[in-house]
């Protein structure tokens, strides 16, 4: 993104009416002749002076014992923290001229809460659209327990039950897919203030439950053919998944203009 979108190394052109695709638009597969003389402002990304590669710490702590000859029982923590990842802001935006304050309802329709979101209506230098500037402002981390109960190969029996509780909390690294790749757009709804959307992860599952077992019976000591053929060698394998839900994404509805009381005005 900092090659293809800084204007230089590759220049984007929309046309998006009938008259400017006619006047400087080839039709495709035709590419353009010459650079196109239309009107327009230009959107650029570009790092931040500051910029450094995104990395994370990890760390694990796990205690084992034996609770039987064929059984063990593990524990252990899981630490993972994310540095420098990924955000974008617009520096070619202007200060705030205004805000709108959302309601918040329940199930039923009726107003629980409010949120309040500023509105940008200028630009610092008219002469372009969005300047993007790629930033490595955010941050995120995992805590996780993870308790494992582990039954090795024995006579007829064998499988695990592994249950984890995490926590993964972070700068809304998932939800703009800015995890890898510089976003094109800004990642803040308060223009650079990424502490503003520090919550729970897209991914954050609190709870996850996984058991599964292999039974392989031995219904007869017989040494036949019939039995060590066709009734005995069988196995039965059965996995078990059961976890928290994801959280849902906040989404906003607009389903008509504000009102507006044109007496008034």
């Amino acid at each position: 993104n900092a090659f293809v979108t800084n204007g230089v190394y590759q220049k984007s052109y929309t046309l998006g009416t009938a008259a400017l695709i006619s006047a400087g638009g080839p039709v495709f597969p035709k590419p353009l002749s010459a650079v196109p003389n239309v009107a327009g402002t230009a959107s650029v990304l570009f790092l931040d002076p500051t910029w450094r590669n995104p990395y994370s710490q990890q760390a694990t702590l796990a205690l084992e014992r034996q609770l039987l000859k064929d059984t063990s029982l593990t524990v252990s923590y899981v630490w993972s923290n994310g540095m420098h990842l990924l955000q974008t802001r617009d520096v070619n935006t202007a200060a705030p001229t205004t805000s709108y304050t959302f309601p918040i309802l329940d199930f039923s329709g009726a107003q629980a809460g409010s949120y309040t979101t500023p509105i940008y209506t200028a630009r610092i230098n008219p002469a372009f659209g969005s300047i993007y500037q790629l930033e490595s402002a955010g941050k995120s981390s995992y805590n996780g327990m993870l308790v494992q109960l582990s039954r090795r190969y024995s006579t007829w029996l064998f499988g695990n039950v592994a249950y984890t509780w995490s926590h993964a909390i972070d700068n809304n690294q998932g939800g703009g897919g800015n995890t890898l790749f510089g976003s094109t757009f800004a990642t803040s709804v308060f223009n650079g203030d990424y502490n503003q959307e520090r919550g729970n992860s897209s991914s954050d599952q609190r709870q996850r439950l996984v058991i599964n077992a292999v039974v392989a019976p031995t219904l007869t000591h017989r040494n036949d053919w019939l039995s060590k053929n066709l009734l005995n060698g069988w196995q039965l394998s059965a996995v078990e998944t059961a976890a928290t839900s994801f959280g849902i994404t906040p989404t906003i509805s607009v389903t008509d203009r504000p009102f507006v009381d044109r007496k008034s005005t």
